[in-house]
């Protein structure tokens, strides 16, 4: 688990959020990850690829949704919405067919809805050993 709460802070993965959170909302994602230049493109696959991987620990219970959500779950959040239109996007332009048919991502999908059930602060209040009285936690 430490080593995933590493990889996160990298600057690798840094870099890749900062792009997703004030640079791709201006973006045309219409043909997906090829929509990018191939620096960002990159950026954005390995942060979507480190998100998807989590994901799927997460979702077979080989990682509980709580330390996830309680660390990560601010950015799991925020850069799955601007994520969102180019993952559908890249869905339907890899595959050719509808969005929903094929879960490219599929697991940070299913990781943002588990958070979205299993809020940060809820995971952290419920914490025996958690003593901060701010209702908001620390973006991550």
């Amino acid at each position: 688990m430490v080593e995933l709460f590493r990889e996160h802070r990298s600057d690798h993965l840094a870099e890749a959020r900062l792009f997703v959170h004030q640079d791709l909302p201006g973006h045309d994602v219409s043909e997906g990850l090829n929509s990018l230049p191939p620096d960002k493109r990159k950026l954005v696959r390995d942060l979507a690829w480190y998100y998807d991987n989590l994901g799927a620990l997460v979702a077979h219970e080989i990682v509980d949704i709580g330390p996830v959500s309680g660390y990560l779950g601010g950015s799991v959040v925020s850069t799955w919405e601007n994520m969102e239109p180019l993952v559908l996007a890249h869905r339907r332009f890899r595959y050719g067919g509808p969005a929903d048919e094929v879960q490219w991502q599929g697991y940070y999908e299913n990781l943002y809805r588990l958070v979205k059930q299993n809020p940060p602060g809820a995971m952290r209040r419920r914490l025996e050993r958690w003593t901060s009285e701010t209702s908001s936690p620390p973006r991550s």
